[in-house]
């Protein structure tokens, strides 16, 4: 993700250390998350690819599955190593390569609407109300980023430190 982005959508580099080696923590992540083409549309789930050589994942969920497609949810993109006879996982959350192009295509909109607003071309009351609905996008779209972010943090952490055989714990804080 270009640098621009990074004050509204952060990139968060990660590393989390599992209890147990890296053919054990590869089960465990694959356990945790469901291919992208089996999502849950009833509820939020990690979805993606774990490999060892690489783990690519992000949230899917019932609001998207109906149609509201988050253009800006984060992804996390990573692989696992090995330190200590332990398994790491190691990464980064970012937005992905589409949500950039968006993100762009509405800061250009936003500016260029500001522009014919100044220049007195466009009637201030129809250029303001788009101004207002790309501010409520842009901050609603940053809320959401920050806690899939937080989800995907959760489900990774769980599947990593949890016991052998020990189901998954449901993720809580997460809305619906």
């Amino acid at each position: 993700m270009p640098n621009w982005l990074s004050p509204i959508f952060p990139i968060e580099a990660v590393a989390w250390q599992s209890d147990c080696d890296l053919p054990e923590a590869l089960v465990r992540l694959r356990s945790a998350t469901e291919p992208a083409q089996f999502s849950s549309v009833v509820r939020p789930a990690v979805v993606g690819v774990c490999t060892a050589s690489r783990v690519h994942l992000w949230v899917q969920g019932p609001a998207m599955s109906i149609g509201r497609l988050n253009r800006f949810r984060p992804r996390f993109v990573g692989a696992l190593s090995h330190s200590d006879g332990k398994a790491v996982l190691i990464g980064q959350f970012d937005l992905s390569p589409s949500g950039t192009v968006a993100m762009a295509v509405v800061l250009i909109g936003a500016v260029s609407g500001a522009v014919t607003l100044i220049a007195g071309d466009l009637p201030r009351l129809p250029v303001a109300l788009v101004g207002v609905g790309m501010a409520w996008m842009v901050t609603s779209s940053r809320r959401q980023y920050l806690e899939d972010i937080a989800f995907v943090s959760q489900s990774l952490q769980t599947a990593l430190h949890r016991a052998p055989n020990m189901p998954l714990q449901p993720t809580s804080g997460r809305r619906e």
